[in-house]
């Protein structure tokens, strides 16, 4: 069996409480060829002491404590990046944890299918490690490969399916093809680096939950939900995406359903973050109420199926 090199970056900011947990939770992989690179934003807690206890470790090749914050955590993943020597990256987020077969089921995974990248299904824990309960359809029950495009299309436009960096294993030479335009975004970043690396090639989901993706209230993502700066965002990178991919008249209404959907009924807004919502996605004609309706008939499709 091919046994890629996997680099593991842990970028740190202010997760004292959890990245002990974290880091033992990757020295505990079953898979054995990793390197660890550990990143810390100049956390204000405690969080460089612990880093720098394992900074001898055999498995640890990199411990990178910066003195200035740099503003993004995007950043902080291309420095992991530009240190990174693997085959495969896992940017493992400092406050999640995984399961000990996590790298194991996912490079095994990536070899069958020859994916550009790899997730697994995640558990959502609180600070505590308590569970949290979330519905959830079929399609996510049992494992699959798709082509990249089509899940673009699918999972990464209209709710972002990978919505957790630790869920994911890619190949670094995808990192190739991404632009840097991901480190400019304050909340949607994520989504527009992973719709980047998935279009170049198959997606390989693996069912099991071997991820533990924690809800807590000092994530670094703040409050963009609420001031509708993640909205925002998201129409910008749905515009970049469509100078690259042909959508179809039914794609662009679920896509758009979604965000209608999203922004009337769903997200819970402060000040004028609703207005700052709806004033970039009434852009498109595509953002209506049959595109509304036509999101919620196929989304009962999906859950009965």
């Amino acid at each position: 069996m091919h046994t890629p090199l996997v680099s593991v970056i842990i970028p740190n900011y202010c997760h004292e409480a959890f990245l002990k947990q974290r880091i033992e939770s990757v020295l505990q992989q079953t898979y054995r060829h990793f390197e660890i690179i550990l990143l810390d934003d100049c956390s204000t807690d405690g969080s460089a002491t612990i880093l720098k206890q394992y900074q001898t470790h055999p498995l640890v090749t990199q411990v990178v404590i910066n003195t200035t914050n740099s503003g993004s955590p995007f950043l902080q993943w291309q420095l992991g990046f530009s240190l990174a020597k693997g085959d495969l990256i896992w940017i493992a987020e400092s406050d999640d944890i995984a399961q000990p077969t996590f790298l194991e089921c996912l490079v095994n995974a990536m070899n069958k299918s020859n994916a550009i990248v790899a997730f697994s299904n995640s558990q959502w824990i609180d600070e505590y490690g308590h569970s949290i309960k979330r519905r959830t359809t079929k399609t996510w029950s049992r494992d699959f490969t798709m082509n990249g495009i089509d899940f673009v299309k699918k999972y990464l436009l209209g709710y972002n399916y990978i919505c957790n960096a630790s869920a994911v294993l890619f190949k670094r030479t995808a990192l190739t093809a991404v632009t840097n335009d991901y480190t400019q975004y304050k909340a949607s970043g994520d989504r527009l680096f992973w719709i980047q690396i998935c279009l170049q090639g198959k997606v390989c989901y693996v069912a099991e939950k071997l991820n533990f993706f924690r809800q807590h209230t000092h994530k670094v993502s703040g409050h963009a939900a609420e001031t509708g700066v993640n909205m925002v965002e998201d129409f910008s990178i749905y515009q970049k995406i469509k100078t690259l991919v042909p959508f179809n008249f039914w794609e662009q209404s679920l896509i758009c359903g979604y965000h209608y959907h999203s922004i009337h009924y769903c997200q819970q807004f402060v000040g004028n973050g609703k207005q700052f919502a709806l004033s970039a996605w009434e852009q498109t004609r595509f953002f209506n109420m049959f595109s509304y309706i036509t999101y919620l008939f196929f989304r009962a499709i999906e859950i009965v199926r």
